[in-house]
């Protein structure tokens, strides 16, 4: 599968050539791909920074130390979810510029 930056990038080049649907917002589509990969890299810094913090505890059995993992989890699972949710978004956004780009070619064709 191409990078979805390869494909927004094919979308782009029709979009300059006026075979793109006039319905399309194409700048609307490289402005969504740019904010799902900051959050995805925000989210990652995040994952990363809850695994070190639980890499650290070790249990003792005090009920402190339980607590803390408890928590710690929380903040682990969090970051968890939400890169799944972007995931998520990034395949419908690719499922978009991959129908639009579709159309786009037929256009041109139709056009010749």
């Amino acid at each position: 599968m191409k990078p979805l930056h390869d494909v927004l990038a094919a979308l782009e080049a029709h979009h300059r050539a006026g075979t793109c649907r006039p319905e399309v917002d194409v700048p609307h589509l490289c402005h969504e791909l740019e904010r799902i990969e900051r959050a995805q890299a925000t989210e990652a810094e995040v994952l990363r920074g809850a695994e070190d913090a639980i890499e650290q505890l070790v249990p003792d059995g005090s009920a402190t130390t339980d607590r803390r993992w408890r928590e710690e989890q929380t903040t682990y699972t969090a970051p968890r979810t939400r890169l799944a949710a972007l995931g998520l978004e990034e395949v419908l956004l690719r499922s978009t510029v991959e129908c639009e780009l579709w159309w786009a070619r037929k256009r041109m064709l139709l056009a010749a």
